[in-house]
């Protein structure tokens, strides 16, 4: 069966945001976040007829990775700690351990720096980062809505498949 990931990506984006709000809601740890997070990409992933499996807690040099989905890093944050401005400490520090997780994972992989992307979701919030040339692109904090949330998809669903990830401005999409 053949399925076009981008329209699926973007009729699930509604569904998939509701599923991912309400766990934050629930409040919890971060660890709780995480398990109800990747039981909902995993349905979201069979419904497109894609086998989605993440490496939990990857080591790498500067730690545990939550998550990675090929070429795709998903760090988790406790419900609520993401905040709205990428201004203050909190999401300072998320972001600056994005980076870091990323070129970790593409030394340990041997793979090119610009070919992986991050993501950081406390289940009310993302914040896409990735490498653009001697810099970073890092995207300011999206509240999780369908269009977020569809961005999201389409991004997991074609770095766990293997697509390109066009080094353009734009790749990651717009909420």
């Amino acid at each position: 069966m053949s399925i076009d990931l981008d329209r699926f990506a973007d009729e699930q984006g509604r569904v998939v945001a509701q599923k991912l709000l309400a766990a934050a809601r629930q409040g919890g740890t971060e660890s709780d976040f995480r398990r109800e997070a990747s039981r909902i990409l995993e349905e979201a992933g069979k419904a497109a007829d894609l086998t989605i499996i993440p490496r939990d807690e990857f080591s790498v040099a500067r730690g545990r990775v939550d998550s990675v989905y090929n070429r795709l890093i998903l760090e988790y944050k406790r419900p609520g700690i993401i905040r709205p401005t990428n201004q203050g400490r909190s999401n300072s520090g998320v972001i600056q351990q994005i980076k870091d997780y990323i070129n970790d994972v593409a030394a340990r992989e041997r793979r090119e720096v610009h070919r992986l992307a991050g993501v950081a979701l406390d289940g009310f919030h993302f914040i896409f980062v990735r490498r653009v040339g001697d810099g970073w692109s890092v995207d300011d904090p999206v509240p999780v809505t369908p269009a977020s949330t569809a961005r999201f998809l389409r991004l997991l669903f074609s770095l766990s498949t293997g697509a390109a990830l066009v080094p353009e401005e734009g790749a990651l999409g717009s909420a």
